[in-house]
């Protein structure tokens, strides 16, 4: 592809513009040309399906305003200069202005409405208003009001569909465009924007999930199982029904349409949460004279409520303390193990000299003759026998603790096994002048006990009673028999 201007007008010669040709800045953006214009200032300016190109013809510049290039990877489809000498640039993609002063490209203000439009021809009326023809209906712009407005059916229009490129201007009360149809032409003089009111928007029907719910108030609870929703609009009156487009926007957000003739709203797998619906009818630039409000409510299942926050938080605290329980509780057992193997190793350390004390006593019993000496030896042994034992207790008690202690009973002969216990503090009661005596009900009573454990279950309770009686005092074992 290529464009070929005409360079003298008396010589009738041409040359060809290549876009792969460097010339003396720059080059053709792209060879597929979809628009051409020349401005006020005898700039060409270049509209090519991937972006747009300005031109000095004179000198073959393509840099003449500082840029090569415009709108790259955009189809330019229309130009115009408007009153003020800037460009007005019709995309597939809306509107763009370029302030030829600043020398800036910027979105044409107010155009969010042209977004999504495919943008087909541009004409500036003799009293700077903008017409605008587009794949979806005519649009006029007030730069007075700073206001778009759409004609899209009604007053003699056949179509709301136009033609790429098809326009003519003449004069200044005479503009057409073309039409898969034919064309529509009009003065601009004549063209009034419609003021009637459309009248307030009415939320006539609500679909959940299939089923037809109340809908006749402004909020509305959803549940979260039926979180697709379909809403139906109306202005409760039959006029140009098939012609009217409802604008609506979700909680402040970008404003969007429905097609003409289009009443219902759906909203497919709504997240838990408010959805404050904002409304207004709109027919060839006329809209609703009110915002119409809707909140819609999806709630929340039931494990993401509060209250289910709320239990997560309190399992999670009781989850949290139990394990600094276990934390604990495990750190004291490592504490008391600790203690326990320290009491076992000096337990066996203790054990191993009484040992050695016990063998020599008993070689020294057997050498003593008189009986002061003997009581003495005696009075040792007895003492160093109860302190072994007590350094077997300590070992029971860790047996005990793993659950390897065992009773092992027999029968014995109570008031014996009571008397030779009894002895083992006869000294200590003399050095101390307590007056300690043993009573039982019969010279023999037999009883199955453990003699280990209940040796030392009569052993601590006597050394209980030495170490709580007074010097001169009495202590008395009595040993009883009852029928149970």
């Amino acid at each position: 592809m290529a464009i070929y201007e005409w360079l003298n007008k008396v010589t009738k010669e041409v040359q060809v513009i290549e876009m792969e040709k460097v010339y003396r800045r720059g080059h053709l953006v792209n060879a597929w040309v979809r628009s051409l214009m020349c401005d006020s200032k005898g700039l060409l300016w270049i509209g090519t399906a991937d972006g747009l190109s300005v031109m000095n013809p004179e000198t073959l510049d393509f840099q003449p305003l500082g840029q090569m290039d415009l709108l790259r990877h955009h189809q330019v489809n229309a130009l115009c200069e408007d009153a003020d000498g800037n460009i007005v640039i019709g995309t597939e993609e809306g509107l763009y202005l370029f302030d030829r002063s600043k020398k800036k490209l910027q979105p044409y203000p107010h155009s969010s409405a042209l977004n999504d439009k495919l943008i087909c021809a541009i004409v500036c009326d003799h009293k700077s208003r903008l017409w605008i023809s587009t794949t979806h209906g005519l649009w006029q712009y007030n730069p007075a009001k700073k206001q778009f407005t759409s004609y899209l059916n009604g007053d003699g229009l056949s179509t709301h569909e136009y033609m790429q490129g098809a326009f003519l201007q003449k004069g200044d009360h005479f503009i057409a465009f073309g039409t898969e149809e034919g064309f529509t032409a009009f003065d601009p003089d004549h063209v009034t924007t419609q003021t009637q009111s459309l009248g307030d928007v009415y939320l006539t029907n609500l679909i959940v999930e299939g089923s037809r719910v109340y809908c006749m108030r402004d909020k509305i609870h959803i549940p979260y199982k039926d979180n697709t929703f379909t809403m139906e609009f109306s202005l409760l009156n039959f006029k140009e029904a098939d012609h009217i487009r409802f604008i609506y926007r979700v909680n402040g957000g970008a404003w969007l349409s429905t097609d003409e003739g289009v009443n219902a709203i759906t909203f497919n797998k709504q997240d838990p949460g408010k959805y404050v619906i904002q409304i207004k009818a709109e027919n060839n630039g006329a809209t609703s004279e009110n915002v119409r409000t809707y909140t819609i409510i999806v709630d929340h299942p039931w494990y993401s409520t509060r209250w289910a926050y709320l239990c997560y938080m309190l399992l999670l605290c009781a989850a949290g303390y139990a394990i600094y329980n276990y934390i604990e509780r495990k750190r004291r057992q490592e504490t008391e193990e600790e203690k326990m193997r320290f009491l076992i190793n000096a337990t066996h350390d203790i054990r191993s000299p009484l040992t050695l004390i016990l063998g020599p006593l008993k070689k020294l019993r057997q050498s003593a003759s008189d009986p002061e000496s003997q009581n003495y030896i005696n009075t040792i042994d007895r003492n160093a026998q109860r302190l072994l034992l007590l350094v077997n207790q300590i070992l029971d008690e860790r047996k005990i603790d793993k659950n390897q202690m065992h009773l092992h009973c027999r029968e014995t002969d109570l008031v014996a096994f009571i008397t030779g216990i009894k002895t083992l503090f006869q000294f200590n009661a003399e050095q101390r002048g307590i007056h300690y005596v043993f009573e039982h009900e019969a010279p023999k009573m037999m009883a199955w006990i453990d003699r280990t454990n209940f040796d030392k279950v009569i052993s601590n309770l006597l050394s209980n009673a030495f170490k709580y009686v007074r010097e001169n005092g009495e202590i008395k074992i009595t040993l009883s028999q009852t029928d149970t």
